[in-house]
């Protein structure tokens, strides 16, 4: 099955780890679960955490009149609202927190940095200038959820955009039936794991007060899990593209949202005939990743 290398940089049996975890268990000689395990007491330590040398936590990043009530919860604001370029922000961030560091700042942001990256220095040792994510970032939100399967929402993390190439007759590479665009990662838990996890839900600390969530970023409804998810059910659904080889078949509108002949020989034409750089081929791979993001909602809400 063709799959695009920029999308995943998940393996299958690790969808439920950090990119911090995954890399430490190749990198910083421990396994993934121990790994997880570290960043979540990490994060204990942090949610334990209520003041700096007697100075209360403020927001560092941006102004110093809002408080926290500990460390956890100033990373999370810190990781939410900078998440539109994660690379720079949060290497920046390890930068200011690393001992070596010779970016001037102020002493807040020295600190309250120093205080966050030591948590994870034992398992970043000298990586602190990478970005690696410790959280397990999700989404209560469905829709929301597809829109990251299918790159609708936000920049590939990768690369540019993953495009399938189809030869004259309409194959794929390797003559695949589809190729597999996205994602979406489902977990399931019981209350009980959920409730006695380390987690933060976005929403819910915005509205009590705890951060302080930009409004471009709040209806995301985004709960993190530090190193892992806890005790969870792990499902993947693909979003595919097809093949265009052969005619249209009812299956196409089960699979892929094709309603029927014309429909399939419009998308096959454009596709067949235009470039992979041309801006229509550009809007039909959305408008085929948004059918497919529908499948998979529809076959989501059956399960449930």
């Amino acid at each position: 099955m063709n799959t695009a290398p920029i999308a995943f940089p998940w393996q299958d049996n690790d969808l439920e780890y950090s990119p911090m975890a995954i890399w430490a268990s190749t990198n910083a000689n421990m396994t993934t679960d121990q790994a997880a395990d570290q960043i979540n007491n990490a994060f204990i330590q942090l949610n334990d955490t209520k003041s700096i040398n007697g100075r209360p936590l403020t927001d560092f990043w941006s102004t110093n009149t809002f408080q926290f009530e500990n460390a956890g919860y100033a990373h999370q604001q810190f990781y939410t609202n900078c998440y539109s370029n994660p690379d720079s922000s949060y290497r920046t961030f390890f930068a200011y927190g690393h001992p070596n560091a010779r970016i001037r700042t102020n002493a807040t942001k020295q600190l309250q940095a120093k205080l966050i990256f030591n948590k994870f220095a034992p398992i970043l040792g000298q990586n602190y200038s990478n970005i690696i994510n410790p959280l397990v970032s999700t989404s209560k939100q469905l829709p929301h959820a597809l829109k990251y399967a299918s790159g609708e929402d936000k920049k590939y993390p990768y690369g540019t955009q993953f495009r399938p190439i189809y030869d004259a007759r309409g194959r794929l590479p390797n003559d695949e039936e589809f190729v597999e665009m996205g994602r979406l990662i489902t977990y399931t838990m019981t209350a009980g794991d959920y409730l006695g996890s380390v987690h933060y839900d976005v929403q819910e600390l915005n509205t009590l007060g705890k951060i302080c969530i930009r409004a471009r970023v709040i209806h995301e409804a985004e709960v993190s899990f530090p190193g892992k998810v806890p005790q969870s059910v792990v499902n993947c659904h693909a979003l595919k593209l097809p093949s265009f080889h052969d005619d249209w078949h009812e299956e196409m509108e089960l699979e892929y949202g094709i309603l029927n002949k014309d429909e399939y020989n419009t998308f096959k034409r454009i596709m067949l005939t235009n470039n992979v750089a041309a801006p229509i081929y550009e809007r039909t791979v959305k408008v085929l990743l948004k059918r497919a993001a529908n499948k998979v909602e529809e076959l989501f809400n059956h399960e449930e």
